[in-house]
């Protein structure tokens, strides 16, 4: 793995690029020309990928090096790419080319659809392991993965633009429209962006199907977005991590607008828990209701696995939890999108018990009509789906847009941990909740008990371009030491009281954090990879015992 490193994103760049950058840089500069889109972009109008060679250029300064540099890192750290480099992402095209990757080609390549196709070329494996979105081009630079512009959106019309300081007074909005630039910045589009792959999204050919699975693709665990955010690791800095940089204040006005609660007193992953906790079970929904139109449909893998794939035992605790409204042998859909979301209409709430009761009668009603659609015959109908899906997804859109845009400080973090661990049986009916439950807390718990650090802020008066450039480095070297000293220990502590509790390890909370992470099995020492583990503790998963554990955990 740490050959994929080497040869496809750090050390892996294309000189003849970096060259062509070079000159189209000093000439934006110089003012000759204010964008180089036009050269990449098709006829049509549609956003071209580039490359992220162009990128590396910039964000691959090491902060380290105590010199100064001519690029002023109070925003960006300019070292985005050397923590990238160590992302698991790095290697998503090669994994295509791994054993396990040629092995699903070859089974794949056994049904008519698949006849002649390899999993290197296939725009349904190309969609997540490269970026390559149904009915766009495909990317001449695709073989380098998942890079910058998989999730920052194809930069030809917004990589050069993107370079200047100006750039931060545009509203996310109009950037994206006008120039593709993706917003994951505001925590409900990066949730929209992380769920399109891990979850799925039929609109950009997104899909892992059941064809897919059965040919050996991993199953798609769940995901708490900030917990693997946190593995990735991250390579950005948020509001509360920066200090102040140019154009401070434009800047809030075009991210926060209205200003109805004051972001630098923000609980930002906190936040992000909440709103990606209702957004995992939005994007869940619409997958469903998208796949339902589709020749193909039923497509199984849309459906719980468990549904069909489970132990067989009598009794059993999936016998004393029930279905759900389900009748018995329906199939439903997967339970862990579920986890979060009485936690999250709490929060709007505000702790209201008379106000959190009216909308979460109003959330089981809205549910109940999707459960119906499910019931009326065995998979349900496109009609049907599309139907209940009209009318509940507007209704989550509109919870995550509100948490998204409301204060979330101390109080309301505790407000959430209270609740999380007050959750009952039917909330976490299956393994996959239950971990959704402790990753959010995991988060929760370590922001609030670790206080964001006091940046060194901008002078009264006029500030020459070194000394702005001098505090930048100095906030970013601050930022580090927190980074890897409280911040660090914060998270630490919350992991060893889970340890403490056994739950840890039972719950699989430790995410393998590296590229040279193996999936099925090391082939140097032969151990089970992190398939087989997970599979161990679905199959150990009992909520009686689970519950007993949240009550553990109330009483810390």
């Amino acid at each position: 793995m740490a050959d994929i490193r080497k040869n496809r994103f750090w050390f892996g760049r294309n000189v003849i690029h970096a060259a062509l950058l070079g000159v189209a840089a000093a000439a934006i500069s110089s003012g000759a020309i204010t964008d180089r889109s036009a050269v990449a972009q098709e006829a049509d109008g549609d956003f071209q990928f580039i490359g992220y060679q162009g990128c590396a250029d910039c964000h691959s300064k090491d902060p380290d090096i105590r010199r100064r540099l001519e690029r002023d890192r109070s925003f960006s750290s300019m070292n985005e790419v050397i923590i990238f480099e160590h992302d698991k992402h790095v290697a998503a095209f090669e994994l295509l080319k791994t054993p396990l990757g040629q092995q699903m080609e070859r089974i794949l390549q056994t049904t008519d659809a698949w006849a002649g196709r390899k999993v290197t070329e296939a725009q349904q494996c190309l969609s997540c392991h490269s970026g390559w979105i149904k009915g766009h081009k495909k990317p001449d630079v695709y073989e380098y993965g998942v890079t910058c512009e998989a999730c920052h959106g194809a930069a030809s019309s917004w990589e050069a633009p993107h370079t200047r300081d100006t750039w931060r007074l545009l509203d996310p909005g109009k950037k994206e429209k006008d120039h593709n630039f993706i917003d994951v910045r505001n925590p409900l589009r990066r949730a929209e962006q992380c769920f399109s792959c891990h979850i799925g999204n039929e609109k950009e050919g997104k899909v892992v199907t059941h064809e897919m699975y059965a040919a050996g693709h991993p199953p798609l665990p769940g995901i708490e977005i900030e917990n693997f955010i946190s593995e990735m690791p991250s390579h950005w800095r948020g509001i509360r991590e920066k200090g102040e940089f140019r154009h401070f204040e434009g800047y809030l006005k075009a991210n926060f607008p209205g200003m109805e609660y004051d972001p630098l007193k923000d609980l930002p992953k906190t936040k992000s828990v909440l709103v990606g906790g209702v957004m995992a079970l939005h994007e869940s929904i619409e997958l469903l209701a998208d796949m339902s139109g589709n020749e193909s449909w039923p497509e199984l893998a849309v459906f719980d696995c468990t549904a069909c794939h489970h132990d067989l035992r009598s009794p059993a605790w999936r016998q004393t939890r029930g279905y759900s409204g389900l009748i018995p042998g329906r199939p439903g859909t997967f339970e862990w999108p579920n986890a979060l979301i009485k936690v999250a209409i709490h929060h709007r709430a505000g702790g209201d018990p008379a106000q959190f009761k009216a909308e979460w009668e109003a959330f089981a009603e809205k549910k109940a009509e999707l459960t119906a659609a499910l019931n009326a015959q065995p998979f349900g109908t496109s009609q049907g789906l599309g139907k209940a899906a009209a009318s509940i997804l507007p209704w989550l859109r509109q919870l995550a847009s509100e948490i998204s845009t409301s204060s979330v400080q101390k109080p309301q973090a505790e407000l959430a941990m209270k609740q999380i661990l007050a959750l009952g049986p039917r909330d976490y009916p299956d393994y996959h909740s239950a971990r959704q439950i402790l990753w959010a807390y995991r988060t929760i718990r370590s922001e609030v008990t670790t206080p964001y650090p006091t940046f060194k802020g901008k002078p009264d008066g006029e500030e020459s371009l070194k000394a702005a450039q001098d505090r930048g480095y100095e906030n970013l070297q601050l930022f580090i030491s927190w980074k890897k000293g409280p911040q660090a220990t914060g998270r630490i502590q919350v992991d060893e009281l889970l340890e403490k509790l056994q739950v840890s390890e039972a719950m699989r909370l430790q995410l393998p954090a590296s590229v040279d992470h193996h999936i099925v099995r090391d082939p140097e020492t032969g151990e089970a990879g992190a398939i087989t583990k997970n599979l161990e503790a679905i199959g150990a998963y009992d909520p009686a015992w689970f519950r007993e554990k949240l009550k553990m955990l109330a009483a810390e």
